[in-house]
């Protein structure tokens, strides 16, 4: 089997794992999410990553009511 990485699959084994011929590894990843409607009603989230101390994921997201992305009430 040859290095690759994986994620915790039941109850206890939340987490990403490295794992190669010489056993598993948990990598120190942490996740942050932010979620608020804004003054215009519209709810907003933010999503971050990092691994170690290095961030290298951050997402922005407007979320729309199917109903009002159509113009309706």
């Amino acid at each position: 089997m040859g290095d690759r990485c994986i994620q915790g699959v039941k109850p206890g084994d939340q987490g990403l794992y490295w794992t190669s011929r010489w056993g598993l590894v948990v990598l120190p990843l942490r996740e942050r999410f932010h979620v608020w409607v804004d003054e215009e009603g519209r709810m907003q989230a933010e999503h971050e990553m990092w691994i170690w101390k290095w961030r290298f994921l951050h997402i922005h997201y407007q979320l729309i009511r199917e109903e009002a992305a159509q113009g309706k009430p």
